[in-house]
């Protein structure tokens, strides 16, 4: 089992290509009805407590990957989907964070340095979110929260009426 702010996958499947050169992989998930977090976050009004909720969750998932070691490296609101809860507290949904496919297992990493000191040399991601130790090529666990606080960010002061060049020019300065 693994974390609840991670989605979970339910079963895999591997199919060769007609041509037999590649393969496809298909995944199923459970159901997120309610969508990706800055689509949610667009259509309803989160409070503060929300806000702080939110990112307590996702620190969590971050923590139990980087625990197992893994660097996720794409943290943003599209990459963190909202599920339906059954849990009994005030929400009735919870974060959940997606998509692995920039993720990196820290412990297949030759290196000769120790974990507290590991670092990849690999510029992967979005932009918006890259903390700048990955602009300037070597990074270690700390960008996933970087890239956590700069959504927790945008989640606070993103506005659609005012769009996303206006939050960008918030972001840089």
């Amino acid at each position: 089992k693994g974390h609840r702010n991670i989605l979970e996958i339910l079963e895999s499947y591997e199919f060769k290509t007609k041509e037999g050169v590649g393969v496809s992989f298909w995944i199923t998930t459970q159901l997120c009805t309610l969508g990706n977090f800055e689509k949610y976050a667009e259509k309803f009004i989160l409070t503060h407590y929300h806000r702080i909720k939110i990112i307590r969750d996702l620190l969590a998932s971050v923590e139990h990957l980087h625990d197992i070691p893994v660097l996720h490296r794409d943290i943003k609101p599209q990459n963190i989907m909202v599920v339906r809860s059954t849990d009994t507290d005030d929400m009735n949904w919870i974060p959940q964070l997606i998509d692995f496919g920039a993720a990196t297992l820290l412990g297949q990493i030759k290196s000769e340095l120790s974990k507290a000191t590991l670092t990849v040399r690999t510029q992967i991601g979005t932009y918006v979110f890259m903390a700048p130790e990955i602009k300037e090529g070597k990074y270690d666990q700390k960008v996933d929260i970087y890239a956590l606080m700069i959504t927790y960010f945008q989640c606070k002061t993103y506005s659609p009426e005012l769009g996303e060049e206006h939050w960008l020019k918030e972001i840089s300065l």
